[in-house]
């Protein structure tokens, strides 16, 4: 669809087959809403973008030592 839009490819389509109703130049396609939101495969993104190392893998992570923390003063 955006590969349509870009060129101005549907505009043309628009002109051509308005043409014997009414004469049209010019037509440009300004705003598109997407009725159906497209199925959303949360393994597939996070494959994609990097999210985990594998998809179904969990990050651990370190454990801290205890004498890392320190508890701030009061005010």
């Amino acid at each position: 669809l955006v590969a349509k839009l870009v060129p101005e490819v549907m505009g043309r389509e628009i002109e051509k087959a308005s043409q014997g109703i009414y004469p049209l130049k010019d037509v440009y396609v300004r705003k598109v809403k997407v009725l159906k939101a497209p199925k959303l495969d949360l393994g597939r993104l996070l494959e994609l973008h990097g999210g985990a190392a594998a998809v179904g893998a969990e990050d651990t992570g370190a454990r801290a030592k205890v004498s890392d923390f320190k508890e701030p003063e009061a005010l």
